[in-house]
């Protein structure tokens, strides 16, 4: 198995408060993972520093060459009569040459 993404002892805070600190893992290929925690306890803003939408205080985050990432923001921005695969399929096609079709399947793939 290859490693998609490697956080080597990441810390974060945000004002006062720390989220997390020292924090280490991978995520590799084939794996399914989940974060679970209590409200405020930092899921979100690992997930966006995994996606590199938000910098971590110490440590380092290495991704694998050409990895492509998607994210979808906690505050969801979609219809209620559109599926997440309809908006997975959207966002592929905007974000990747392709045509429907492709985008629907890689879709699926992503979401099996």
């Amino acid at each position: 198995m290859s490693i998609f993404i490697s956080a080597n002892n990441i810390s974060k805070s945000l004002g006062s408060k720390q989220l997390f600190e020292n924090l280490s893992f991978g995520i590799f290929a084939g794996e399914k993972t989940g974060i679970i925690g209590p409200n405020g306890a930092g899921k979100s803003s690992l997930l966006k520093i995994l996606a590199k939408k938000m910098d971590v205080d110490d440590g380092e985050i290495s991704h694998k060459k050409n990895l492509k990432l998607a994210f979808v923001e906690q505050e969801n921005h979609f219809s209620s009569d559109q599926s997440v695969q309809d908006f997975l399929t959207h966002a592929l096609l905007t974000h990747k040459a392709g045509d429907a079709i492709e985008a629907n399947t890689q879709a699926s793939i992503y979401l099996g």
